[in-house]
């Protein structure tokens, strides 16, 4: 990456264009979308049983992962982590392949992507029931600086080990994610997208960092306290 290339990239953003405020709320609105398709959600329609009543009570990869197994956790897993990359994805051939159109070239897919998480723990499909989005921000992560995503992943195994708990390691593993955000701009190497290099990389991932622990509020409650899920064997999910 040309040395120059962090300033030369931030100086096309204009932000008193309307394109640029037009287009960034485009591409926010097909993340959030993207990020709507709940895996969690899915597989509990295919199983006929709620994951809602079962363990922690959301729709993510872990919960699916103690109702359904392993294949469970896998499957839901992949669809979160790849509603990331397929929202980046999307977004950015729209911009290579349609610059004609001013919002397109103009809107912030960086901003955009912090979306895909809000439709995961809020999807529009399944009455705003979502899961707590660690997945899903990971994949985020390995479109927005793929090398950044293997950091935290090694961080969230290194935790898991240590402490024996999916919570407190998914937590760790994501506010690391954004602690580490604003080195982007002093690195150089090969990013997944060139648009990645902006100053909402930083923020999107910081803000997805702080977020976590929103969404593991419950969680950080039961740890404190000492309180365990109740993960009962019920015969429903094995239809």
């Amino acid at each position: 990456m040309p040395s120059n290339y962090w300033a030369s990239n931030a100086a096309t953003i204009e932000w008193s264009s309307w394109e640029f405020y037009v287009g960034t709320l485009v591409f926010s609105i097909i993340a959030y979308l993207v990020g709507s398709i709940s895996g969690g959600q899915l597989i509990s329609k295919h199983k006929s049983f709620d994951l809602k009543e079962y363990g922690s009570g959301n729709y993510g990869a872990t919960n699916a992962g103690r109702a359904f197994g392993t294949l469970g956790f896998i499957a839901v897993f992949l669809v979160d982590v790849s509603k990331g990359i397929i929202a980046a994805m999307i977004m950015s051939l729209l911009k290579k392949y349609l610059p004609t159109v001013g919002i397109f070239e103009h809107g912030n897919i960086n901003f955009a992507l912090f979306f895909v998480v809000v439709g995961h723990a809020w999807p529009i499909f399944f009455k705003f029931k979502g899961g707590k989005g660690v997945a899903t921000t990971w994949g985020v992560g390995l479109a927005m600086n793929w090398y950044f995503a293997l950091a935290a992943l090694l961080i969230f195994l290194l935790t898991l080990l240590l402490t024996k708990r999916v919570a407190i390691s998914s937590m760790s593993a994501t506010m690391f994610l954004g602690a580490i955000s604003p080195l982007h701009i002093l690195i150089n190497g090969v990013l997944v997208f060139p648009w990645s290099v902006d100053w909402f990389f930083v923020s999107t991932l910081g803000l997805l960092g702080i977020l976590s622990i929103f969404w593991h509020r419950d969680n950080i409650k039961k740890i404190i306290t000492g309180q365990k899920y109740n993960f009962e064997k019920n015969e429903a999910k094995k239809k």
